[in-house]
């Protein structure tokens, strides 16, 4: 059984799809967006049922990214006493398709809202991993890293703020022991800047979804940590 631990600043990434149906449940008014300030009081009352934890049950996708250059500190414990630090450098990148973080997008209808929540902070992630063979094994960690060069179509529909969330970073739950998956056994993640905003999904008349951004539904706030 090996055992890896990553420190270092990240970020935790949501997308929850906004129904009209599931958002009246809430006592959430789409109508409310009707005008900034509306969207604002919207904004507030989503950030409110998100902290209570009352929103949990919407749909969404969800990921705790990060940059590279943002991890502080790489551990793996081979057991016996044998602990090996890595740098950032040594880590071995294999791309992900973006839906992996995105998922929920391929399946919001016309109408729909997507919102779009982003918490900055300090991660401490432990990992484990039975290699099945000697206690030397995990010659090299691979990371899932998103490089969205090849999906610029797609991100310029939603905005430059979108590929500012998810572009060029490593998803958290997707490491490797040489080519084997390590188990994620804890997350502590505190978060000290949230970020949030609103859009409404078209048609870009082309068959495709154009993400027109709610003016007035940015929110934006540090906490006291």
């Amino acid at each position: 059984m090996l055992s890896l631990q990553i420190e270092g600043e990240a970020e935790r990434f949501s997308i929850y799809l906004l129904k009209e149906e599931t958002t009246e449940r809430l006592g959430v008014d789409f109508f409310e967006l009707q005008d900034s300030y509306g969207a604002a009081h919207f904004g507030e009352e989503l950030e409110e049922y998100i902290g209570n934890g009352l929103i949990e049950s919407l749909e969404k996708s969800e990921a705790v990214l990060m940059e590279p250059d943002n991890i502080q500190s790489i551990v793996l414990d081979r057991g016996d006493g044998l602990r090996e630090e890595f740098q950032s450098a040594d880590l071995t990148l294999f791309y992900l398709p973006l839906d992996h973080c995105t998922g929920i997008l391929s399946v919001a209808e016309m109408g729909d809202l997507v919102y779009f929540h982003r918490e900055r902070g300090s991660l401490y992630a432990d990992y484990r991993i039975d290699t099945g063979h000697s206690r030397n094994g995990c010659d090299s960690i691979g990371c899932g890293f998103y490089d969205c060069l090849e999906y610029s179509g797609s991100i310029e529909c939603i905005g430059r703020e979108y590929y500012d969330f998810v572009c060029e970073r490593i998803d958290m739950s997707r490491i490797l022991c040489d080519e084997a998956r390590f188990d994620v056994v804890k997350m502590d993640f505190y978060a000290s800047l949230i970020e949030s905003s609103i859009y409404r999904i078209g048609n870009d008349g082309e068959g495709g979804k154009s993400f027109a951004k709610i003016e007035g539904g940015d929110r934006k706030f540090t906490l006291g940590i």
